[in-house]
């Protein structure tokens, strides 16, 4: 078994949001567990605009052009969403997945104001 990464660098690790993170995925699984009941589940997918940009466009266009063929442009603009849903049809949870990169918060030109290191 691996060692996790954070015992390589204990300086790094804040404790108490190791703690909080810990402590919430815990009590999470504890009462999805305890509310177990039958439900639905359903994925959507959209295309999001300037919520992000690339840290390195020309670091993309460095791939071969029969890559770059395969996509619409150099960055991934979809958003993914998991619904929970309990068969009564009410909302039970939802999760989505949305990559952007750190930079994106911070770039100058970017005056995209929904996107935070908090989310």
């Amino acid at each position: 078994m691996s060692t996790p990464l954070w015992h390589h660098f204990p300086v790094l690790t804040v404790s108490q949001t190791y703690e909080a993170i810990v402590n919430g995925t815990v009590e999470a699984v504890l009462q999805a567990h305890n509310s177990l009941a039958p439900g639905r589940l359903s994925l959507g997918n959209a295309t999001v605009e300037d919520a992000s940009i690339n840290r390195s466009p020309s670091s993309y266009l460095a791939n071969p052009e029969e890559e770059r063929l395969l996509y619409s442009g150099d960055l991934d603009n979809t958003m993914s969403l998991l619904k929970f849903e309990h068969s009564s049809g009410q909302p039970m949870g939802f999760l989505s997945f949305f990559a952007v990169h750190g930079t994106s918060i911070y770039e100058v030109r970017f005056s995209n104001k929904f996107v935070d290191q908090d989310h």
